[in-house]
């Protein structure tokens, strides 16, 4: 994993916090945060191995 796809997962866990400000309850968007920052975070390296395979 390169840096880029490393910060998905706190940056995921910063946008939930936010949202979860918006809606007062906090604990319930970090935690959708974290999940939605490792599932892009997953997707972000599957694209980046396709996309090396497919230049190569």
């Amino acid at each position: 994993m390169d840096k880029k796809t490393n910060l998905l997962i706190p940056g995921g866990l910063f946008i939930g916090m936010g949202l979860g400000l918006i809606f007062n309850n906090v604990a319930a968007g970090v935690f959708l945060g974290l999940g939605t920052g490792f599932i892009f975070s997953t997707l972000a390296v599957l694209f980046n191995k396709k996309r090396e395979r497919s230049q190569s």
